[in-house]
């Protein structure tokens, strides 16, 4: 007859016998995969239970350790370890006394056994002693904290007095001379006639005497001559800028070719073999021939065409005060150094011009530039006594102020950081490639000052309490 696992019904199944922790033995029909499962479960089982047992045991013999140490203090004496059999002292830690007595103590907890006075005496001042150096760690603790927190309170008061002294400065209210108005903060001041305005544009206006001849205004910032070889005319600086981009988009776009505007011929100017203005080379004169129309005399080659083209774009965009990265153009090395000149004569840098790798005529027209760019007819400065001077490469504002103000940082007017700081005559700082520091003091103070202020109640607070703990006779803890 074929029998079927007693657990999965499967075939084929064996007889199996199984026995418990307890010695208890079972009989049953299972297949393999079953009594597998079914030994490994009553091997857990009793490994479960001997596990149990050892920490009863464990349990156990601690127990009894305990039970015989605390026979031990209640029979021993705490400082030799000597029993006393029939007289000996016992200390109560609840009540603080000493007495004498022939049983042994009943508390362990809260009572100690010496064997003798002189055995107490000496625990006590081993106590006494470790006692005493916490109290002189802590009390050193408490005067170098009591040391920091007298610090702290000197700065608090240094600083509540700069605070006041900028919001003085900051707040006080002043009526402007040029338009009358009342303003508080920031303002100018001209020292020689104590007048006092509101922003830089009444300050210019006030003391502005020259107008533009093509605008009317007055002029407030740089002043240039209409005409410089005679020297007549005023024009303010936005008005010269114009007219110097007027004459150059004249010379880039010129009017179209009339009889007196004519390309020279080959028979007039009897030149078959001509040089080229940009790499000094010699061509034939022919349709091909490139040169400027108010200088007929200054050709280039069809191969220099668009290198020319690069230099005259550049030159244009320059003139509109726009960044231009002479390093990237394809040009030659002559036209970078003679393009770089060009850009230091339009912010107003003062160059060498004899000293550049070009040649003499193109050094005689930087010269003429340099000539009408920089400040013809500079600003009269007689009523004013500011220690500083700010020029700005981006709006081309110059302002004065003083030397309680902060002018190496941004211009007031476009706010940008290509500006350059003269005191008396004499460059102080230039921010054409070094970033400004635009932090504010007064945050820091005023951050400063509000951590002291909220960090001194709690300091006193803690004084206090070391103080109501001490006459207590309590242990201050280490956290606090």
């Amino acid at each position: 007859m074929t029998k079927y696992c007693n657990r999965c019904g499967e075939t084929p199944t064996s007889l199996r016998e199984y026995e418990d922790y307890k010695g208890n033995k079972a009989y049953f029909y299972h297949c393999d995969d079953c009594a597998t499962q079914a030994y490994r479960y009553f091997r857990r089982e009793a490994r479960d239970h001997e596990r149990a047992q050892e920490e009863a045991k464990k349990k156990k013999e601690q127990a009894e350790q305990a039970h015989k140490d605390r026979e031990y203090k209640l029979s021993h004496c705490q400082q030799c370890g000597k029993k006393s059999s029939v007289y000996h002292y016992i200390y109560d830690k609840r009540t603080g006394k000493l007495i004498s007595s022939t049983s042994n103590a009943t508390d362990a907890d809260n009572q100690v056994v010496f064997c003798t006075r002189e055995h107490f005496q000496s625990l006590l001042n081993k106590h006494k002693a470790k006692i005493a150096e916490i109290l002189k760690k802590q009390g050193k603790r408490i005067e170098e904290e009591s040391k920091k927190l007298e610090e702290l309170l000197a700065e608090q008061e240094e600083l509540q007095k700069a605070l006041v002294e900028e919001l003085e400065k900051e707040i006080s209210t002043i009526t402007c001379a040029k338009c009358g108005q009342s303003k508080e903060g920031k303002h100018w001041v001209n020292k020689q006639d104590q007048n006092v305005f509101c922003s830089e544009s009444c300050y210019d206006d006030y003391y502005a005497t020259e107008k533009c001849d093509e605008c009317g205004l007055k002029i407030t910032g740089k002043s240039y001559y209409k005409d410089y070889e005679n020297k007549t005319g005023i024009l303010c600086q936005d008005c010269a800028e114009k007219k110097i981009l007027t004459d150059l988009r004249k010379k880039q776009n010129p009017s179209p070719l009339s009889p007196n505007n004519s390309p020279p011929t080959s028979s007039q100017n009897n030149q078959t073999n001509l040089k080229c203005y940009n790499c000094k080379k010699h061509f034939n004169y022919g349709e091909n021939t490139h040169y400027f129309p108010q200088k007929p005399d200054k050709k280039w080659c069809d191969s220099c065409d668009p290198e020319i083209n690069i230099c005259l774009q550049a030159t244009q965009q320059i003139f509109q005060n726009q960044e231009v990265n002479v390093d990237n153009l394809k040009v030659s090395a002559e036209n970078k150094e003679q393009l770089k000149a060009l850009v230091k004569i339009k912010k107003g840098e003062q160059i060498n011009i004899d000293n550049l790798n070009i040649d003499q005529e193109a050094k005689d027209d930087l010269k003429k530039l340099q000539k009408q760019i920089p400040v013809n007819k500079p600003q009269q400065r007689s009523q004013n006594t500011s220690d500083y001077v700010v020029n700005c490469f981006n709006c081309g504002v110059e302002y004065e102020t003083d030397k309680n103000k902060d002018p190496h940082s941004n211009c007031w007017y476009c706010n940008d950081k290509k500006i350059q700081v003269w005191k008396n005559g004499t460059l102080q700082g230039n921010n054409l490639n070094s970033k400004p520091n635009d932090k504010s003091y007064l945050s820091w103070i005023v951050g400063a000052a509000t951590c002291v202020i909220l960090l001194i109640p709690y300091f006193i607070w803690r004084q206090k309490k070391v103080k109501e703990m001490k006459k207590q006779g309590k242990k201050i803890p280490w956290w606090f």
